[in-house]
């Protein structure tokens, strides 16, 4: 069985009270979205992951290499719901 992951990735960190998008945050030697990434990337029965983006976003192609198995959309919405809805949709 396989299966694909949905990873929104949209958000500016206002509920994290953070000075930027809480994904890219570090910790430790990589960003929170590197992090969840590579947790999915272990995870064999999932083929590809579809990581949703702000529309404009520049950092997320900075940050993490391109691979065969992740797909970038960038149709993230106001709210995490929006932008799952739209992720389901791509």
């Amino acid at each position: 069985m396989s299966c694909f992951a949905i990873v929104p990735c949209a958000g500016v960190g206002r509920r994290a009270a953070a000075e930027g998008p809480k994904q890219y945050t570090r910790i430790g030697d990589r960003s929170v979205v590197g992090h969840s990434l590579a947790a999915l990337a272990q995870v064999a029965e999932i083929s590809a992951t579809l990581v949703v983006l702000a529309p404009g976003d520049q950092q997320f192609a900075q940050l993490i290499p391109a691979r065969p198995d992740l797909w970038v959309a960038d149709v993230g919405g106001d709210t995490r719901a929006d932008s799952v809805r739209a992720g389901l949709a791509v």
